[in-house]
């Protein structure tokens, strides 16, 4: 599991405290980057986790270009959220088109807020959420690219559902600058062959990254928005007090 977490940002949320009481069950709720380049060793270790299902926020373009493994008995949901990768092809095209824009300072900050308000990312949350119930406390596995953005701000709401503090729902998402180091590296030494300035390398640094001023532009647009968090997910993601308290019980211990 240590080389998938530095390989993919491979991880659980066993552990953390709930206000709920108890812990987050271990071995019951798995994030992850993209898993097409698993080893069938790997492939086997995924398999023997038991899931319910695997959740994959990708694009469809994204999924197509690098679909994951087959995974016997493990059902593969496709539930695209916005966002995604940007080709190092049109780098240079993408990064004018937001400078003209406004957007060339930090190009994640109003992404995360747009996962809130977003009506794809509203549906895909919405649809990952009633995934959970569906699976009735087995265990899950959800994903995007790179495993820090729309996988973190699905552990985020995952996290809120289980009533885990907003600090250590942070210190889980900071969590992938550790467990991304290294395929960030390899990716940079590439983006360096396509960078046109100083300032593109900056910019690509900064998708590649994460702080905690992203995740939390995310709760205070919650907030903002429908006036708490529980409301967002009352309102925003449709989930009633009996369902979270299913989850809790399915969850936690």
């Amino acid at each position: 599991m240590d080389d998938l977490m530095k390989r993919v940002n491979f991880r659980e949320l066993g552990g953390y405290p709930s206000a709920a009481g108890g812990r987050v069950k271990a071995n019951k709720l798995f994030r992850s980057g993209e898993l097409s380049e698993l080893k069938p060793e790997e492939v086997e270790y995924v398999h023997s986790l038991g899931l319910s299902f695997i959740c994959d926020l990708r694009s469809e373009g994204e999924q197509q270009a690098k679909p994951n493994p087959v995974v016997a008995g493990v059902k593969n949901r496709s539930n695209p959220a916005m966002g995604g990768v940007v080709n190092m092809q049109n780098l240079s095209d993408v990064f004018n088109t937001m400078m003209a824009n406004g957007q060339g300072g930090d190009p994640l900050l109003d992404a995360y807020k747009k996962f809130v308000t977003d009506p794809q990312s509203r549906q895909a949350y919405r649809t990952f959420v009633r995934s959970l119930l569906d699976s009735e406390g087995r265990p899950v596995l959800w994903h995007c690219t790179a495993g820090k953005d729309r996988t973190g701000f699905a552990a985020a709401i995952v996290l809120l559902l289980l009533e885990v503090p907003i600090e250590t729902i942070v210190e889980d998402y900071m969590k992938s600058a550790a467990c991304r180091q290294e395929a960030n590296e390899k990716l940079l030494a590439k983006v360096r062959e396509a960078v046109q300035s100083e300032e593109q390398l900056v910019w690509v640094r900064a998708l590649l990254g994460v702080k905690p001023e992203y995740l939390l532009a995310s709760l205070e647009e919650m907030r903002w928005v429908y006036g708490s968090t529980d409301n967002y997910i009352a309102e925003g993601l449709g989930i009633s007090d009996e369902e979270r308290k299913l989850l809790q019980e399915w969850y936690l211990e």
